[in-house]
């Protein structure tokens, strides 16, 4: 059991002392690591430690949110599992004992770099056809070496909750054509989201993107965006894991739920679907993250499955979160 947990929490603790070291303790997410985190400590995130400041700054300090080490939970949950005997249906990933799963996956992905999406299909015999939803996470997850094209197949990334795999085409504006979409908001959620209890370090949003991490894979068409674009022909930049820095949490997601999170504890109606009275931030509300819907094909189909209740009786077309296409292509350009 002890070697189980050593092996693969060394790099994550190295990860975690060398960003408190170089003066970035107070950027530290729990998303940065894949097994053992630097999860908050204290009632809220006014309770404050000093930590060393970066090279060069005016202090010797900075304050930094209480941490403690811990075995992440989607880590532990595999352990029990194995030590339960209980069937598991993940396939693991082949990686080296002298590898991380970040080099790893890095080292996996570069020999296709600049080649288009038919070819790596056919040199990796990928069935699926390029009309298929799944063509990109087929292509992906061959190239990876595994024979599961579903992220929560993969032992590693479930481990390390690596929770979503996202495929973004950018065209040659050097903008993806659409934002980046999440799971609909839940009923329960809602429901958390409107009790005035609640605050934002217990919040289901905060926590989601605190300790998740994602699997983008990057291909860029050579051809501006048109209707029945042929994803066969778009060729491949490189894939990366990548989680939302912990200063970006605070700067734009905090403030959108903070903003419902008023709305909804004082029953205001939302307005929804009222043009130019609507109050549910929207993507002008900040340049990284906002709510749209997330019915069937963007829009209320006059279905209950695209629709919620909210706690004050207000019906809405189901929401869900978007990061900003313009943000996704930062953060393209910062890790390819």
């Amino acid at each position: 059991m002890k070697q189980m947990i050593l092996l693969p929490s060394k790099n994550d603790w190295h990860v975690i002392r060398d960003k408190v070291a170089s003066g970035h303790a107070d950027s530290l997410s729990e998303s940065d690591t894949n097994y053992l985190a630097a999860c908050t400590k204290g009632a809220n995130s006014k309770q404050l430690r000093e930590a060393p400041a970066p090279a060069g700054a005016n202090t010797a300090t900075i304050f930094a949110k209480q941490r403690a080490f811990s075995l992440k939970t989607s880590y532990m949950t595999a352990i029990a599992r194995k030590l339960l005997n209980r069937k598991s249906e993940t396939v693991r990933l082949p990686i080296p004992q002298e590898q991380n799963l970040d080099e790893y996956v890095a080292a996996k992905f570069i020999p296709y770099t600049g080649k288009s999406s038919r070819d790596i299909a056919s040199e990796l015999q990928v069935s699926a056809a390029p009309t298929a939803k799944n063509y990109n996470s087929s292509l992906a997850f061959a190239m990876l070496g595994a024979s599961k094209s579903s992220i929560s197949k993969i032992e590693q990334f479930s481990k390390a909750n690596i929770s979503q795999f996202k495929s973004v085409t950018i065209y040659p504006d050097g903008l993806p054509r659409e934002h980046m979409s999440f799971k609909a908001i839940t009923d329960d959620q809602w429901e958390e989201w409107a009790n005035p209890q609640t605050t934002w370090e217990q919040s289901f949003v905060r926590d989601f993107f605190e300790t998740s991490k994602f699997l983008i894979m990057v291909s860029k068409s050579p051809i501006p965006y048109q209707s029945g674009h042929d994803k066969a022909k778009d060729i491949f930049k490189g894939a990366f894991l990548w989680n939302m820095p912990e200063d970006d949490i605070e700067q734009y997601v905090k403030p959108v739920w903070e903003t419902m999170h008023t709305l909804l504890v004082a029953h205001t109606p939302l307005n929804y679907g009222i043009r130019g009275k609507n109050l549910i931030p929207g993507s002008s509300f900040n340049s990284v993250f906002h709510l749209r819907p997330h019915a069937s094909k963007g829009k209320d189909n006059g279905s209950a499955k695209d629709r919620s209740i909210l706690p004050n009786g207000e019906v809405i077309t189901k929401q869900c979160f978007w990061l900003d296409r313009r943000y996704i292509a930062r953060i393209i350009a910062s890790n390819l």
